[in-house]
């Protein structure tokens, strides 16, 4: 964050309980960031920790799942596999690379992505028939939806139908149905023209909307854009310029203001140049009159509800790290380290059981056992 002090704000102009105001919300945006800062401090230095302390266990306990679900892969193709043990059996190796997908911080993916690829090679074997049932009713169906819209007659793309079904692609779905729909337009003139006659009908209708507050914030940089930003750019300038500075620090100093004043320009940053205005233009509170208050009044006001929403997003909006934060934060170091100490040892645990399962399940009898202990215990099926 730029070092600018808080601007304190008095006015000609008979508007002091307004210019004390806005002088107030400038003091809780300093402090807003001020405690942004802190938190991103709070949250990067627990997830460095996390990384340094807990990441190599929990690695070690990805690998060892991965290892359990490459063991129950190896049942599938046991000639002495019964239906239904297979069907169970399938149910939970789906469970698990489920799981490896959805928390991917933990895994080797190139290892998860080879064992879903041997998964779903056995997986498409097995309901070939039952897939190819299901894909001929989709099609059937999406076939007789297009002709519902465009008439009996209309010439489909039988093969692309299929291909892009199987697929699954949404996006590849619905560049299908407007490529549908232009061939036929293309060779239906009349439809055409009964179409643009309806969309016509449209042309003159007002719809109601609500103003965003990106709306709100683009209307105020619009207000204050033109004559108004340039005289305080200039203003700014001419005061900070380090070509007016004989004193090598002072003058490095200035440069680096000019810097931030130039990027202020560039990127439209009201915030920045009203900021830095008040705070080296002699006498800028006479330049601001109560329009101009009034507006930036609306514009701070948005900034402190912005620094809160972001505020919100370091704690619960960062991915991993949020879920690290959530995990392992709490109200002393020495609380923090008993959660992570507890963490290892849940997680050498798991892999100790893992190993041993792993030795156990050697046959499909011991297999069969495990899955109606699952069963029982409605784990996974």
């Amino acid at each position: 964050m730029t070092e600018i002090t808080v601007p304190t704000f008095s006015s000609n102009s008979g508007s002091d309980i307004q210019a004390n105001y806005v002088s107030e919300l400038w003091k809780k945006i300093e402090k807003n960031e001020l405690r942004n800062e802190k938190a991103e401090r709070k949250v990067d230095l627990l997830f460095s920790e996390y990384n340094n302390v807990l990441a190599p266990y929990d690695k070690k306990l990805g690998n060892a799942r991965c290892a359990w679900v490459k063991h129950l892969l190896s049942f599938l193709t046991a000639k002495e596999l019964k239906k239904d043990t297979q069907n169970r059996l399938m149910q939970v190796i789906e469970h698990e690379l489920s799981d490896f997908y959805q928390l991917p911080f933990f895994y080797d993916m190139d290892e998860v992505h080879s064992l879903s690829t041997e998964y779903d090679a056995y997986h498409d074997k097995v309901f070939r028939k039952e897939k190819q049932k299901a894909l001929d009713a989709a099609c059937s169906e999406f076939e007789n939806a297009m002709k519902d819209m465009f008439g009996e007659d209309i010439d489909l793309p039988h093969t692309k139908i299929r291909e892009t079904l199987a697929s699954g692609n949404r996006f590849d779905l619905e560049s299908l149905m407007d490529s549908i729909s232009a061939s036929f337009f293309e060779h239906h003139a009349e439809a055409t023209s009964e179409w643009e006659q309806s969309e016509d009908e449209w042309h003159d209708f007002e719809f109601d909307y609500f103003d965003s507050e990106e709306d709100d914030a683009l209307n105020i940089k619009e207000m204050f854009r033109g004559t108004q930003l340039n005289k305080m750019y200039k203003r700014i300038a001419s005061v900070i310029h380090p070509d007016k500075e004989t004193d090598p620090l002072k003058k490095e100093e200035k440069h680096r203001l000019m810097q931030t004043l130039a990027a202020a320009k560039r990127d439209n940053d009201v915030m920045t140049l009203v900021r830095m205005f008040t705070k080296y233009v002699p006498d800028a509170e006479c330049f601001l009159d109560e329009t101009t208050l009034l507006r930036m009044e609306h514009l701070l006001e948005m900034r402190i509800r912005e620094l809160n929403r972001l505020h919100r997003d370091i704690f619960n909006n960062q991915g991993f790290k949020s879920i690290v934060w959530k995990e392992f934060s709490a109200t002393s170091k020495k609380k923090t380290q008993a959660k992570m100490q507890e963490h290892i040892t849940m997680v050498e645990n798991s892999i100790t059981t893992l190993q041993k399962r792993i030795r156990k399940l050697d046959s499909l009898k011991q297999l069969n056992k495990y899955l109606k202990s699952l069963s029982l215990r409605s784990s996974y099926l």
